[in-house]
């Protein structure tokens, strides 16, 4: 019988740096060495070493051999892969920068280990920062940025990089932006923004806002005079001369104005009596005097009820005129004959076809019951209004509900018809009449009195209510509470607190079955509920036709009952309107706004209620331009 045999791997356990070698020797005594294998991640070498190229982490390495009798061998050896090796840094040594002028700081961090992850922090002194890459300084003078990274074995390298900044001596001053002219209800205020001032070096370093002239007795002043922007607010009628100056790091500055022109509402008057370019009436109003009926205090106003406006049609207008769904038939030539351009003044033609039927034979507006005409209106509106008894509303109904400050009329969100003729679900109209309004948003009734059911174009350029500030008074009603434009604020639009019912969900006015077959208990307490109807109304995905013969397809949103009032929207404030569609705010006292939402090519869509309603906030006193209607729309 042989000698027994052995097999020994030395040392048994080895902890080897990755990617270096280590030693691993293999010795067999009376017998054969068959093979030596190792896990994936660890080479073993004839030559008696190993080397770690596949991770980190434990392996064994496993010999194996047979004695001289042929019997099997085995040897195994620990093999530890470890990391210590720092990560390489590969960033300048050295920077030379201009101050406030941003450069690319080239930073590489790789570390030996493929796939261990490196981390790296690039810390800087007060007046350097570094932000994606770039490092800006924004003092003179010498610093050094550290530059520490990390890897996920603990390893942590670290480099400074040295920064020379240059203190930055402009060459070229700011140009003060003080931002475009504004028109403002006195009393309002006005945000004033130099934010679109430039400065070619990018070292623009303060603001400084002053009044240069004011109406005489004004006691306004700017608030945060050294903001980019800050607010103003005209407390005398007239015009305030605004100036901002620019300062950068040079000691350069620049100077810009603006002239804010506040002012009351006044009536817009033509003294001179001059008279409509195409209709036979003294456009405007000709006479504002004060009257008392029954006790009552009215400012009395003299008009015929004929707007003189005049504007330049846009190419927006005029696409939108020929993609009327019943152009072809509208216009003579199936197209409107106004161009990009033109000065279109009230009662021009654009080419609409006035010969058949009855209605307006001025091309100017769409086939409709009649031209407007010379109201000879006087009407009341009172001169101190007061607030409507909370349980003594009254409702806002068909005609005049108050007059634009050029006399026009203001008329409220019906146009007097109900689907079939049931007396429930009535129309809307603003949507119902969008075909047969003008470009204005106004058309005659059949007596030719002209007005408006919601927000006119005309109206805020006639205005200068460009949603710069909050929007001037377009108007008032007949409860003697202004009606505002749309804007509540600078860029920012009054929203009604009137909502849209969901037929498709109870919670939100809904029927349950998505169907017209139910009326809210009261619009004003939707959780009151609803209660059903024996007859439904339209479906909201049917086509309804109007009393000109334009289709719609009557989603929620054409019917006065399609609404309810939110009052959580009001309790928010801010923007949001009361079930008048009024608030008071900023010492403006109790107003009406008429309301808009914006499309998503920027124009400005009229929203329910549209201007007053469904009531008023105030009391009609008999003698005013309208009678109440209570227990009525």
């Amino acid at each position: 019988m042989t000698e027994p045999g052995s097999i020994e791997l030395s040392p048994s356990n080895v902890t080897i740096e990755y990617g270096s070698p280590a030693a691993l020797a293999v010795s067999v005594s009376n017998g054969t060495l068959e093979s030596v294998s190792c896990d994936d991640g660890i080479e073993y070498h004839e030559e008696g070493s190993v080397l770690a190229n596949g991770g980190l982490g434990s392996f064994i390495c496993t010999a194996n051999a047979v004695d001289n009798d042929q019997n099997p061998l085995t040897a195994t050896a620990n093999i530890q892969v470890v990391d210590t090796t720092e990560p390489s840094i590969s960033a300048p040594g050295s920077l030379a920068l201009t101050q406030n002028v941003s450069r690319e700081l080239s930073i590489a961090v790789v570390d030996l280990l493929d796939g261990n992850i490196v981390t790296f922090d690039v810390g800087c002194p007060a007046g350097i920062s570094y932000a994606q890459g770039a490092i800006t300084a924004t003092a003179a003078g010498t610093f050094a940025c550290t530059i520490s990274a990390s890897d996920t074995s603990g390893n942590v390298a670290n480099t400074q990089v040295a920064l020379a900044v240059t203190a930055t001596v402009s060459s070229e001053p700011p140009v003060a932006n003080a931002g475009d002219d504004v028109n403002t209800p006195t009393g309002s205020t006005v945000t004033l923004d130099a934010s679109a001032s430039t400065d070619a070096d990018s070292d623009i370093t303060g603001y400084e806002w002053s009044i240069i002239e004011q109406p005489s007795g004004s006691n306004a002043s700017i608030a945060n005079a050294n903001s980019t922007t800050t607010e103003f607010t005209p407390d005398v009628d007239g015009d305030y001369t605004i100036r901002v100056r620019v300062s950068d790091a040079g000691n350069n500055d620049d100077d810009d104005e603006l002239i804010v022109t506040a002012s009351t509402a006044t009536w817009i008057l033509n003294p001179s009596s001059s008279m409509g370019e195409n209709i036979d009436a003294i456009v405007n109003v000709t006479d504002v005097s004060d009257v008392t009926v029954n006790q009552t205090n009215f400012k009395q106003i003299s008009t015929s009820g004929i707007p003189d406006y005049l504007f330049v049609i846009t190419q927006e207008q005029v696409d939108a005129l020929n993609s009327r769904p019943k152009a072809s038939d509208d216009f003579i030539g199936g197209a409107t004959s106004a161009r990009a351009g033109d000065l279109i003044a009230f009662g021009d033609d654009l080419g609409y076809d006035t010969r058949s039927g009855p209605g307006c034979d001025l091309g100017y507006w769409p086939p409709g019951p009649a031209c407007p005409s010379d109201q000879q209106r006087s009407a009341n509106i009172p001169a101190q209004p007061s607030p409507a008894s909370a349980d003594d509303s009254c409702n806002t109904g068909l005609n005049s509900i108050g007059l634009m400050l050029n006399g026009t009329s203001v008329y409220n969100w019906s146009d007097g018809v109900s689907y079939q003729g049931q007396g429930t679900w009535n129309q809307l109209a603003p949507e119902f009449e969008i075909y047969d309004v003008d470009i204005c948003s106004g058309h005659a009734q059949t007596e030719g009195d002209y007005h408006h059911h919601m927000f006119s174009s005309c109206l805020a350029d006639l205005f200068s209510d460009e949603g710069k500030a909050h929007s001037p008074i377009y108007g008032y009603a007949a409860d003697g509470y202004p009606i505002y434009g749309p804007y509540q604020g600078a860029g920012e639009l009054a929203k009604p607190g009137w909502v849209k019912r969901d037929y498709n969900d109870i919670s939100k006015g809904g029927c349950g079955s998505g169907t017209r077959s139910c009326l809210m208990v009261d619009q004003l307490d939707p959780a009151q509920g609803t209660t059903p109807l024996s007859s439904n109304g339209p479906d909201t995905d049917q086509v309804v036709s109007s009393n000109s013969g334009n289709e719609f397809i009557v989603a929620s949103g054409y019917y006065y009952e399609d609404y309810y009032y939110d009052a959580s929207l009001t309790q928010q404030g801010g923007v949001y309107l009361d079930e008048h569609n009024g608030h008071d705010h900023d010492g403006l006292g109790y107003h009406y706004h008429t309301t808009v939402e914006e499309g998503t090519d920027g124009a400005l869509i009229p929203i329910f209620p549209y201007n007053v309603g469904p009531t008023f906030y105030g009391e009609t006193p008999g003698g005013s331009i309208y009678t109440c209607q209570r227990g009525s729309r």
